[in-house]
């Protein structure tokens, strides 16, 4: 039997082999064996992707205060997130990485470490922040021409006004449909009879499946650096699935437009 309050319980354990049905647990009148066994209690954490159901427990304490103060400082741990998903995330995940046995980190410490993260990522733009990543990753000057070239001609124009912190995968995925906009406005206008309307494209390239997925790889690379210096708790490109790229085919020219993908077919006027 357990004592509860809401959805945190509170019982005890046994260290004998029977544990779970330890008759020495409680005295004949039904309550508890304050000679016997130690309190445990279980915590109910917010949910995590999809909904899912989260719980802690933690035990080996020697009386019932003793568990019921270490649950409420895993409580107090959850408040310091005061409703935002950013800390809500950070403060679970610290909970759970903390191993059985081990006291949870102090509360003032981990406030301290919200306020310092909220403070930075929270008015840092992931186009500064891209800035400054480039300035500092170390790869040689073609890997760094290349993601110059999908960070100042995509991801800046499109996502850099977001903070750092406020980053969503819908936000990465809508990116791509504007893209997808673009390239089809790109399309129409070079099918245009129009001279003016097609003149208004004239060395603007569409953005291909190959780059397209080139670019969420970009941001993941550099999402990943800010997870490990612990601006973010997780990287939402991650979550952003593209549809695989195919090879290109050849351009025909305004009337006859792209050939098919893999080996180009041969156009009837060549």
């Amino acid at each position: 039997m357990r004592s509860s309050s809401g959805s945190q319980y509170f019982f005890k354990r046994s260290g004998c082999p029977a544990a779970s049905a330890c008759p020495r647990l409680r005295r004949p009148n039904g309550t508890w064996n304050p000679g016997h066994g130690s309190w445990h209690y279980l915590l109910e954490l917010p949910p995590g992707e999809a909904g899912c159901r989260r719980q802690i427990r933690r035990g080996g304490y020697p009386s019932h205060r003793a568990a019921l103060a270490a649950r409420d400082h895993a409580r107090a741990l959850l408040a310091l997130a005061a409703g935002d998903p950013t800390a809500t995330a950070d403060v679970t995940g610290l909970i759970l990485a903390t191993r059985r046995g081990r006291p949870l980190p102090p509360v003032d410490a981990v406030r301290t470490r919200l306020k310092g993260r909220r403070a930075l990522a929270g008015t840092t733009t992931l186009g500064v922040y891209l800035d400054r990543w480039l300035g500092h990753r170390p790869v040689d000057a073609n890997t760094r021409r290349t993601y110059a070239g999908h960070i100042h001609a995509h991801l800046v124009p499109r996502l850099g006004g977001f903070a750092l912190n406020r980053l969503r995968p819908d936000d990465i995925r809508h990116m791509f449909t504007a893209i997808e906009a673009a390239n089809e406005r790109i399309r129409a206008a070079r099918r245009s009879t129009s001279p003016v309307t097609r003149a208004s494209v004239k060395g603007r390239q569409v953005t291909g499946p190959a780059t397209c997925q080139r670019i969420p790889a970009v941001l993941r690379v550099a999402l990943n650096d800010a997870v490990a210096d612990g601006l973010i708790p997780t990287n939402p490109a991650t979550l952003v699935r593209l549809r695989p790229a195919r090879r290109a085919g050849r351009w025909c020219g305004p009337t006859h437009g792209w050939t098919a993908g893999g080996t180009p077919a041969r156009c009837r006027d060549r």
